[in-house]
């Protein structure tokens, strides 16, 4: 359960991530537009279904392979790289193809989750750390 609220701050933090890059690197600021819904909707489905069929399962096993959950780098390491995934995912959901994966708004989701997999690295290794690895 703890996962989940982990879960929750950190597609907090990755939207903010977003709206920040959004502004700092485009000078675009947040409106409720349709992209912004957009944005907001398919990263939320995105991360919620790849959380369990793919964060958690990753950071498991970086866990077992270390017996634990020190040293804490590896979890954000390799959390934060996992958000190619999830790109690469709504990117050829919404038609795109590889070139698509260079984009703009591409970089965007880039930058969002990887702070996402920052704090669910951050987080999973927090809530683990009294539980021996499997």
């Amino acid at each position: 359960m703890k996962i989940v609220l982990v879960a929750v701050v950190a597609w907090v933090v990755g939207v903010t991530t977003y709206f920040a890059a959004l502004l700092l690197v485009y000078g675009e600021r947040l409106s409720w537009s349709g992209d912004t819904k957009a944005a907001l909707f398919w990263s939320a489905l995105a991360f919620s279904v790849l959380l369990f069929v793919l964060y958690v399962p990753v950071l498991r096993r970086i866990q077992r392979m270390l017996h634990g959950v020190k040293p804490l780098w590896p979890f954000p390491l390799a959390a934060g790289a996992l958000g190619v995934i999830p790109t690469a995912l709504i990117a050829l959901l919404n038609g795109g193809d590889a070139r698509s994966m260079l984009s703009h708004e591409a970089s965007l989701f880039y930058v969002m989750f990887a702070a996402i997999g920052i704090v669910v690295g951050v987080g999973f290794a927090v809530v683990n750390r009294n539980v021996p690895a499997a």
